[in-house]
């Protein structure tokens, strides 16, 4: 069961990174717009994991994206 944790977290920092990396993502002031961010996310996701039915994979992802938003919010504050 680890082995799916471990692919889950890993395939979310790949949607985070290419979701990051489009420039759609951000408000005109460079801030990261975190609405679209976690939609191209969730899509990521979804094409993997069933997220739109299953409570706790969704719960898992909701919590796992909150923490790499805190995470990538304290390295931008640095």
């Amino acid at each position: 069961m680890k082995k799916i944790s471990d692919n889950f977290h890993n395939e979310l920092w790949v949607g985070m990174n290419a979701a990051l990396a489009r420039t759609e993502n951000y408000y005109s002031d460079g801030a990261v717009n975190w609405s679209y961010v976690d939609a191209d996310v969730y899509m990521h996701m979804a094409k993997l994991y069933d997220v739109r039915t299953s409570n706790s994979l969704n719960d898992k992802y909701r919590n796992l994206f909150e923490a790499a938003c805190d995470t990538i919010d304290e390295g931008m504050a640095i």
